[in-house]
């Protein structure tokens, strides 16, 4: 039989579990995002408004081989700044079959009065990685990029 002590320990642990599961940062998902040369990074999924608004901005750097995947309901002209971003970042529109439509190049960080960057033919993804990464492997508008929807180690 339990005494009133080792019910009341059993309750504190108990608490203590819960409380690490609700403050504890949760994993974001993440997806695999394929360049047709070959090239995978692993990016995490932004597609809802505020993941979509904060983005990167806020992050002192992006790890090697890593971005960041803005996935929206439907293909359009979306508009991207560069508002609060603390490094330079490339940009990459893709339509609804993976081809690339847009690439912005070594966009900069701003903090007033930042311009918007937007794509001149509807895309329903924006991949962004770090400055560089499009010279690096040549991407060019028309490579399909290939994007595995399933979560991915980071």
């Amino acid at each position: 039989m339990l005494t009133d002590r080792a019910i009341a320990i059993i309750g504190i642990l108990g608490l203590l579990v819960l409380a690490s599961f609700l403050v504890a940062p949760q994993q974001k998902e993440t997806t695999a995002v394929l360049f047709s040369d070959g090239t995978k990074i692993t990016a995490e999924i932004a597609d809802d408004d505020k993941e979509q608004e904060l983005g990167l901005s806020n992050r002192d750097a992006l790890d090697y081989n890593k971005g960041m995947l803005f996935v929206f309901d439907y293909e359009n002209n979306w508009a991207f700044w560069m508002k609060d971003m603390r490094f330079p970042i490339d940009m990459i529109w893709l339509n609804t079959d993976g081809n690339i439509v847009y690439i912005q190049k070594n966009a900069q960080p701003c903090k007033e009065g930042c311009d918007s960057f937007v794509s001149n033919k509807p895309a329903k993804y924006v991949v962004e990685v770090n400055s560089g990464f499009a010279d690096k492997h040549v991407l060019k508008i028309g490579d399909i990029v290939k994007i595995k929807f399933t979560p991915v180690e980071i």
